[in-house]
């Protein structure tokens, strides 16, 4: 049986914060044992050097906050 990795990313510096060893038949099956999971951070999958999938975590409230428009600011005279 094919041995998967589970990679926690970091989701504002995107390096990998920890990793599960997965076993399934194939590709789809470990995508499959995937689907009914939530995550908090974003997650890939990967299998001898080739990525299978990227799971993203919900977004996150300081990148939400980056991403807000700034206030008006005065008029300009």
């Amino acid at each position: 049986m094919p041995n998967y990795r589970l990679y926690y990313m970091n989701p504002v510096s995107g390096h990998i914060d920890r990793q599960e060893l997965l076993h399934a038949g194939d590709d789809v099956a470990a995508v499959h044992m995937l689907q009914g999971r939530a995550f908090d951070v974003p997650v890939e999958l990967w299998r001898e050097g080739r990525k299978i999938s990227r799971q993203d975590g919900p977004p996150s409230p300081f990148l939400e906050l980056l991403l807000e428009p700034a206030a008006p600011g005065p008029p300009a005279e």
